[in-house]
C-alpha cells in the first residue's frame, strides 16, 4: 500500500510539473519529491538554473542526498531548469525560467554554459544576460551563487599557432575565471568556483576520468560539484558527508571529499 501511495503521488506530481514548468523533473527528483511529504524539518527551497553539465547524472538530487547523509537541519527543496544546450540567453528567454525567478527562494545557483568566453559576442551575452538572470532573483538567504565552470578536457584545444594543447587550455581557464569574477562584481553574486578546484582535483584523482566527453561530469565529477555546492550553502565540513553515488568508487568518493574540504580549511580564497 506504501509503494502504491508513492506512485500516485510521483505521478500526480509529474502531471502538474508538466503544467506548471512544461518540462518534467527527472526521476531523482520526483522520487525526492514524494519523500519529502513526511519528511518533518522546514524546507529549504533552492532554484538551480543551468545547462547540461549542472543536470548530468542528476547532480541536484546528489546535493540533496549529500545534505541528508550530514544531518542538515534543512531538507533541501529544489527545482533545476538544467535545459540542455542552454545558455543563459537561452534561459533568460525561457518561460518556465521567468516563472520561476518570480517566486519566493531561500537560494539561487546559476551556471553559465561551457562555450561562455569562446568567442567575444558570446562573453558578452554571458555577462549581459548573466546580469539579467542575477539581478531578476532576490534569495533570502543572501546574494544568488554563480557556479565558476571548469575548462574542457585537453584532449579539445588542439595545438595550433605556436601553442601546445596546455597553453590553449590554460589561456581559456583564464578567460573564464575572469569572465565569471567580472559578471560576479557586477551583481553582487557569490562565486563558487568550482572551475578553481576543479584544476586540483584533477591532480588529487590521476587517472580517474572527469568528463565523459571532454565537457560533461562524469558521476565523479558531478559528486564533487555537488559537495562544492553543500559546502557553500551550508557552510559545514564535508567530513560530514557519508553519502556517494554507488557508481563511484568509496575511496575515490573519499578523496574528493578531502579535497572540497581542505580547500575550504586552507581558505585560498573568500570564494567556493
Amino acid at each position: 500500500m506504501a509503494y502504491l501511495r508513492a506512485f500516485l503521488l510521483v505521478a500526480l506530481i509529474s502531471i502538474l510539473s508538466w503544467f506548471n514548468f512544461f518540462q518534467p523533473y527527472r526521476s531523482g527528483e520526483l522520487w525526492q519529491i514524494a519523500r519529502d511529504w513526511t519528511d518533518p524539518r522546514p524546507a529549504r527551497h533552492i532554484l538551480i538554473l543551468g545547462n547540461s553539465r549542472t543536470g548530468f547524472n542528476e547532480m541536484p538530487v546528489m546535493l540533496r542526498h549529500i545534505a541528508d547523509s550530514a544531518g542538515a537541519p534543512q531538507k533541501y527543496e529544489m527545482l533545476s531548469l538544467a535545459i540542455n544546450g542552454s545558455s543563459l540567453e537561452t534561459l533568460s528567454g525561457d518561460a518556465r525560467v521567468r516563472r520561476a525567478l518570480a517566486m519566493r527562494w531561500d537560494d539561487a545557483i546559476l551556471q553559465g554554459e561551457s562555450r561562455a568566453q569562446s568567442t567575444q559576442e558570446n562573453t558578452e551575452s554571458f555577462l549581459n544576460y548573466g546580469t539579467s538572470l542575477l539581478r531578476a532573483v532576490h534569495p533570502a538567504n543572501g546574494p544568488p551563487k554563480l557556479i565558476v565552470n571548469w575548462a574542457y578536457d585537453r584532449s579539445l584545444y588542439p595545438a595550433s599557432g605556436g601553442y601546445s594543447s596546455d597553453e590553449a587550455r590554460a589561456y581559456f581557464y583564464n578567460l573564464m575565471q575572469r569572465g565569471h569574477a567580472k559578471l560576479a562584481e557586477k551583481t553582487g553574486a557569490h562565486l563558487v568556483n568550482v572551475g578553481k578546484l576543479w584544476e586540483y582535483l584533477h591532480m588529487r584523482i590521476p587517472g580517474t576520468p572527469l568528463t565523459s566527453d571532454g565537457n560533461h561530469p562524469t558521476p565523479t565529477a558531478s559528486y564533487f560539484v555537488a559537495l562544492c555546492l553543500y559546502a557553500d550553502l551550508s557552510g559545514q565540513d564535508v567530513a560530514n558527508v557519508t553519502w556517494a553515488p554507488d557508481s563511484v568508487p568509496p575511496d575515490v568518493a573519499a578523496r574528493v571529499r578531502d579535497v572540497v574540504r581542505m580547500y575550504r580549511s586552507a581558505m585560498t580564497t573568500p570564494d567556493l
